[in-house]
């Protein structure tokens, strides 16, 4: 089934619905303990917090082939965003982003999903 969602073969429906939600969702960027990053990358420990509003729609996103794996393959749900700001050395800085996209999955609890998206 794997195969047959990624050439878009089949639409996965969510198992619940998110549509309509409205939600803030924030960003935080820094240096996780066990990065492999440069080690004088965020080596100060500071961290920056980019709050963002986010709106969960019921519209069909085509990813295109292959899809995305973590999704459930090419077919996904759209989420409107209009990006952030933070404030930085140079004072506001604003951050545009292009929206995103968002799944539901079963868990392997009874009547539990998932959600996974990405911005």
């Amino acid at each position: 089934t794997t195969l047959a969602n990624q050439l878009g073969a089949t639409a996965v429906e969510p198992s619940v619905s998110l549509g309509g939600l409205d939600c803030k969702v924030t960003l935080s960027v820094g240096r996780e303990d066990g990065t492999w990053m440069d080690k004088e990358w965020a080596a100060s420990g500071a961290r920056l917090l980019l709050p963002l509003s986010c709106r969960f729609t019921d519209e069909i996103v085509d990813l295109g082939f292959p899809g995305e794996e973590a999704l459930g393959g090419r077919f996904c749900r759209k989420i409107e965003c209009s990006g952030g700001s933070f404030v930085g050395k140079s004072g506001t800085e604003n951050v545009v982003v292009e929206n995103g996209g968002w799944a539901t999955a079963p868990t392997s609890r009874l009547g539990e999903s998932a959600v996974r998206f990405f911005l």
